[in-house]
């Protein structure tokens, strides 16, 4: 197996976490339904499915069971009352996501139960959570609940649209590969070296997500009241501050690569996502470092005393991340059948500007697009970017 849940905390917080993403990521409507039977809280899911002859809604319990660090098979003793809680929120389904996998008396009861009560039941162990956890759509989940696992998931090319175009996935980026004749691209480790460039220069000013569990925020909340003259509002913006997730982070995608081999170079699409008035990123601190970072070499290049040289071209994309509609691979950031960007779709807001590896300037329309935009009202305005 790639993903070992180990890395997982033993107190199963992290795992309910990642199964209501992973749930939401499969488009279902997912919310927590109190205290369960076993001190946890049981995950409500709500699936909407439209059929030939009408459309209808299934309503199911998900109870987690992490028992990675132990490695034991989940027995009978350790489900709920199935046909109890099912009918406490009005569920017609109970589904079972466990990190290791079910005992054969645990699937016989299961069985049993499905058959006497009328209750789909259906269950993820192991194989089958980590089946659903390697679509290119999850792979943010993988890096971010899994940082080492992740590095064995490595790169992986999920289609092909012809002999010169495939569709891959490294680390968080889904993205389009091609090459100027077909069976010329070179191996695949310079994608990946293009892809950490792009990494490196997204860690100096990306604040990763932060998940505490709910000790860790009463003994916040204890030890803030305690202070002497404490600040109730300073108190709620500390809490806020602190807990489950950090918002204000924004997204640097590679969208595609293309190899011209007859210019031994590389042509790379990168889309910069921010939904603030303002990018947090000078982009002045693109230019800076990616005019450095902008060529690599491998064992064939370094033989012949070369290198392959990039071309940067980047797009800078003004969105609404709470928008039910919003995905940071969302299909309109793509090259279309000709290879080329959608720019300026619906309410999208998307300039770009191009590093090019013998160029060093913008070009020559950057300013006039952020005039364009009100993102620069004057010229004579030096903004951070």
């Amino acid at each position: 197996m790639y993903i070992d849940f180990k890395e997982l905390d033993k107190n199963g917080i992290h795992f309910e976490l990642l199964v209501q993403e992973l749930m939401q990521m499969e488009g279902l409507d997912v919310h927590w339904e109190g205290v369960g039977q076993d001190n946890g809280k049981d995950l409500v899911v709500s699936e909407n499915v439209n059929g030939i002859l009408g459309s209808y809604s299934h309503k199911w319990v998900v109870q987690c069971k992490h028992n990675a660090h132990s490695g034991s098979a989940l027995s009978n003793s350790e489900t709920l009352n199935i046909r109890d809680t099912c009918d406490m929120v009005g569920a017609d389904g109970y589904l079972l996501v466990c990190t290791t996998y079910l005992s054969a008396q645990l699937v016989e009861k299961l069985d049993g139960i499905s058959r006497r009560h009328k209750i789909l039941i259906k269950w993820w162990d192991a194989v089958e959570l980590e089946k659903r956890l390697l679509k290119p759509a999850c792979f943010s989940l993988i890096e971010r609940y899994f940082p080492k696992s992740s590095k064995k998931v490595g790169f992986k090319i999920y289609s092909s649209t012809s002999p010169s175009n495939w569709l891959a996935m490294y680390k968080e980026h889904l993205f389009n590969m091609s090459c100027r004749i077909s069976g010329h691209y070179p191996s695949v480790d310079l994608a990946e070296q293009i892809i950490d460039i792009v990494d490196q220069f997204y860690s100096q000013y990306n604040r990763e997500k932060q998940v505490f569990s709910k000790k860790e925020i009463d003994e916040l909340i204890d030890y803030s009241i305690g202070q002497l003259n404490v600040d109730m509002q300073e108190l709620n913006n500390e809490i806020t501050n602190f807990y489950f997730v950090i918002e204000d982070f924004e997204y640097l995608r590679v969208r595609s690569i293309g190899f011209d081999d007859k210019h031994h170079s590389f042509n790379v699409e990168v889309d910069y996502l921010y939904q603030n008035a303002l990018p947090c990123i000078p982009l002045a601190a693109f230019k800076d470092y990616f005019h450095v970072n902008n060529y690599i070499t491998d064992e064939e290049s370094r033989l012949m005393g070369g290198a392959y040289y990039i071309n940067w071209s980047f797009g800078l994309c003004q969105e609404w991340f709470a928008s039910d509609h919003f995905n940071p691979n969302h299909y309109k950031y793509y090259p279309d059948q000709y290879g080329h960007i959608r720019k300026n779709t619906g309410n999208q807001r998307r300039i770009e500007f191009r590093l090019d590896a013998h160029d060093t300037t913008y070009a020559d329309s950057f300013e006039d697009l952020l005039i364009g935009l009100g993102l620069r009202k004057r010229k004579d305005i030096d903004l951070p970017f």
